[in-house]
């Protein structure tokens, strides 16, 4: 903290030499000795940093690794922890270049401050002289250094080789993807990669988890930690529940307390029930048959007399985006069959004709929703002649071709997601198979309170099952078999 100067004496002259020599070469060192940072309201103004045992470890670390990631709780030290890195860097090596990227402009400007505090408070001693200072840039000229914070947007990082790049609150970044490939030629001359972040409970696939997983996979060469709730001094289960008490949904995405807690969905936001999903990979088994390369698999062979219905979603992102389809057992709910991978419309038509066929003719629900994509799947099962296929209109007992397969809308896809909720809630829907109950964990309402797949997960298991599921509804038991009972549209 700035203090009065003292007159140079050639005792004091010498003892800045040594400080400034142990600075230079200890980051810890000088962010214990000689950094303070501001703590907001209700604590206690300007203080000295605080060696967190965490912060420590993680500063030690940073003496030691190129590439750097950190998955944590809120409110650990660590904004303030690289805004002093990137400054040190500047202070005491010539021609450094500080990269630090956030997910806004606000947040960018807000890192770049810190650092600008941080520099305030230090010994004259220490402080170089400025050259430009604004929201976005600080440079000193003196040491041809410069921090430039910038918001994720799809152009940012690319420029010239920097020293050191951080990226706080990772996961959260829109253009993560864009900015990790052209930020990382930029350090591979030698410079470092620090990449901070709580988990976007809402972003199941994305960079920072990608890099992340992947270390602890050994299939890269980052350094990860996690860093919980409980490494902040003061926080205790008490703290915690209080917490959990106002805001449950926040505290499960801000203050995990496990690696594996971080990672998961959020379990407030899941649409379905957790617990019951839990419950449900106990199920979890191997098909006892395997067809097409594993494109098909079968839990459980086909009985003669039973009755079993198919719900197919061929996909929506294009002629080969992943698709499939799931047969259940009418009678006890349980997922039997199962087609699923990136197959086109019509092969997908052809494999479920002759899986349902197999399986007593099972009355077959294909989403018919986009005319390249579902209209061509519902196209080709007709060629095919598929005789017990699902038309989502029966006028006077006549079925037309362009009533044929379900159709997923603004008043049947609420019905068919409640519905197989209500399935999974309450047992009646058994599944053996891992991906499908895995979906239903990233299957959220999202902060707008819109029901779907959470970002960078798919849907495609979920909503087959729940074509399948409503299927159930629309057979009867006789001695003819499968006979429809209601339209579609008396169902709206």
């Amino acid at each position: 903290m700035v203090t009065t100067q003292e007159p140079l004496t050639q005792q004091r002259a010498n003892r800045i030499a040594v400080e400034y020599k142990q600075c230079r070469g200890s980051f810890e060192y000088f962010v214990t000795h000689y950094v303070y940072i501001l703590e907001p309201p209700p604590g206690a103004g300007i203080i000295k940093f605080q060696p967190w045992p965490h912060l420590m470890e993680f500063t030690q670390a940073l003496a030691q690794h190129r590439l750097l990631l950190v998955l944590k709780a809120r409110q650990l030290g660590f904004s303030w922890l690289v805004a002093a890195y990137g400054l040190w860097w500047c202070i005491f090596y010539y021609g450094s270049v500080i990269l630090k990227l956030s997910r806004n402009q606000d947040e960018a400007f807000k890192l770049l401050e810190k650092a600008k505090f941080v520099d305030s408070q230090l010994p004259e001693w220490l402080r170089l002289k400025r050259g430009s200072d604004s929201g976005g840039e600080i440079t000193y000229p003196t040491q041809q250094s410069v921090i430039t914070a910038l918001p994720s947007t799809p152009d940012a990082g690319r420029g010239p080789t920097a020293s050191v790049v951080i990226c706080d609150e990772l996961d959260f970044h829109p253009y993560a993807e864009e900015n990790y490939s052209a930020l990382k030629p930029t350090i591979d001359a030698g410079g470092q990669f620090i990449g901070l972040s709580t988990a976007n409970k809402f972003k199941v696939v994305s960079k920072f988890k990608e890099l992340y997983k992947g270390a602890k996979n050994s299939e890269n060469n980052f350094k990860v930690f996690f860093y919980p709730w409980t490494c902040r001094p003061g926080r205790d289960q008490a703290w915690y529940d209080a917490q959990k008490k106002d805001d449950p949904i926040g505290v499960e995405k801000e203050y995990p307390n496990t690696e594996q807690e971080a990672l998961a969905p959020s379990s407030a936001a899941c649409y379905f029930n957790v617990e019951k999903l839990k419950a449900m990979l106990d199920d979890v088994k191997s098909p006892i048959e395997t067809r097409k390369g594993g494109l098909i698999r079968i839990w459980k062979p086909v009985v003669v007399g039973k009755k079993y219905t198919a719900g197919a979603d061929p996909g929506t992102g294009g002629a080969y985006s992943k698709g499939g389809l799931a047969i259940l057992d009418w009678a006890t709910g349980e997922h039997v069959a199962d087609i699923h991978g990136s197959i086109h419309p019509d092969d997908l038509a052809q494999e479920s004709a002759t899986l349902c066929k197999e399986y007593n003719l099972a009355l077959l629900g294909g989403e018919c929703n986009n005319k390249e994509v579902g209209g061509a799947y519902i196209k080709k099962v007709l060629e095919i002649g598929y005789p017990n296929l699902y038309y989502r209109n029966v006028v006077n007992g006549l079925k037309k071709p362009e009533h044929a397969g379900w159709q997923t809308d603004s008043k049947t896809r609420p019905v068919m997601l409640a519905e197989l909720e209500e399935a999974i809630r309450n047992r009646q829907l058994t599944s053996y198979c891992q991906e499908f109950i895995g979906e239903c964990y990233s299957f959220i309402r999202n902060e707008k309170g819109r029901i779907e797949g959470a970002e960078g997960s798919t849907d495609d298991r979920v909503m087959k099952m729940a074509i399948a599921w409503q299927m159930r509804k629309h057979v009867k038991m006789g001695s003819g078999g499968f006979a429809m009972v209601k339209s579609q549209s008396s169902m709206s």
